[in-house]
């Protein structure tokens, strides 16, 4: 080996590992963009609100809890159009379209800040179509929580309802068997 074969082997290894260490501090920086993000969509509030009222938890034996687990689980994907855009946040997730076309079809991933465009293209923090998107998702923070909030409200409402047709349904049943027993009594 001559010292100039040496010398390009071992830059080829210092080029190696700054790419490798400068990706792995993209990548921090892009996490912890995304852990801020998705702690300000999902505030202490929201958090609250959404874990209170998911049962799915509840391993009843009669499944009667199964209602309003299934219930809990229509308030995802949340709706949000601004600016002819369509936004649909997830609990682990936002998609965003800008336009029928796939290049303008983006998927935000909470965990690791990863962006990715329906042409499977990933896009890093670096880069000017990543801090477009992630600046459409910050300026729509207010309306992912005000959204949220609404239906968050409109599944109480809901689960208001079914508790009240299940009481009713339980009074039509013992109603149901009391007439049953009065018909049967009247036959023998």
């Amino acid at each position: 080996m001559t010292d100039k074969t040496k010398k390009n082997y071992i830059e080829d290894i210092f080029n190696s590992i700054g790419n490798y260490v400068s990706k792995e501090k993209e990548e921090e920086l892009r996490e912890k963009v995304s852990i801020s993000i998705k702690a300000k969509i999902f505030s202490d509030e929201i958090e609250e609100c959404l874990n209170s009222r998911d049962f799915s938890h509840v391993g009843l034996l009669d499944n009667s809890s199964d209602d309003k687990a299934f219930m809990f689980s229509t308030i995802f994907p949340i709706f949000i159009k601004v600016r002819d855009a369509t936004f649909r946040l997830y609990k682990h997730k936002v998609e965003i379209m800008l336009s029928d076309d796939m290049k303008d079809r983006f998927v935000y991933i909470f965990s690791d800040g990863r962006l990715t465009s329906g042409e499977f293209k990933c896009y890093k923090l670096y880069e000017d179509e990543y801090v477009y998107i992630i600046k459409r998702i910050i300026e729509n923070i207010p309306k992912f929580e005000s959204a949220l909030k609404e239906e968050i409200h409109n599944l109480d409402a809901e689960i208001d309802e079914v508790d009240k047709k299940k009481d009713t349904s339980k009074i039509q049943l013992d109603k149901a068997k009391n007439n049953y027993k009065l018909l049967l009594d009247m036959l023998k």
